[in-house]
C-alpha cells in the first residue's frame, strides 16, 4: 500500500543514496555519490517555500518530488526541481500516483502551475503525457560549459 508523507530531515541519508542509485542509471547514467546526492537535495529544501513530499511502499521509501513555491505574473506555481522512483519499483505506477496527490495537495495550497524541466526522451515524454502535462515549445534549457 502506497502512503505519502512530507519529507523530513532524518530522510535525507536514505534519499541521497537512492537518488544516487537512480540518476546513475539509463536514461540519465550522471555520476552522483550519495554525499553529494544528499547535499544537492538538502540545498533544493533551502529555499523559499519549499516542499518534499515522498511515496512509501509499506513504510519502505519507494520515491520523491521536492521543489519550490513561486510567484509567477499568471499566479503561483510550484517549481518541481526533483523526481524519482526508486530504480526496482519504477514502471508500477507509483511515479504516477506521487505526481497526482502532489497535483492534489499543491491545488489544495492554491498552486495555479507544475513546472519543471525534465529530460526529452521518448520515455519520459510518455509517461508525463499520460498525467496531462503539456510539452512547452516556447522555452530553452540553456547552458555553456566554463
Amino acid at each position: 500500500m502506497i502512503t505519502y508523507r512530507e519529507l523530513a530531515a532524518s530522510d535525507y541519508p536514505d534519499l541521497g543514496r537512492y537518488y544516487a542509485e537512480t540518476f546513475n542509471t539509463p536514461p540519465w547514467d550522471e555520476t552522483w555519490t550519495a554525499y553529494d546526492a544528499e547535499a544537492r537535495l538538502r540545498q533544493l529544501m533551502d529555499c523559499y517555500k519549499p516542499y518534499g513530499l515522498l511515496a512509501l511502499l509499506d513504510g519502505e521509501l519507494a520515491g520523491m518530488i521536492i521543489g519550490g513555491e513561486e510567484q509567477d505574473s499568471t499566479g503561483r506555481l510550484f517549481n518541481i526541481k526533483e523526481f524519482f522512483v526508486r530504480n526496482d519499483l519504477r514502471h508500477h505506477g507509483i511515479g504516477s500516483q506521487l505526481f497526482t496527490e502532489l497535483e492534489n495537495r499543491m491545488r489544495a495550497r492554491g498552486i495555479d502551475i507544475l513546472f519543471f524541466f525534465t529530460l526529452a526522451d521518448e520515455d519520459t515524454q510518455r509517461f508525463y503525457a499520460r498525467l496531462g502535462v503539456e510539452r512547452l515549445d516556447t522555452m530553452a534549457m540553456m547552458m555553456k560549459k566554463l
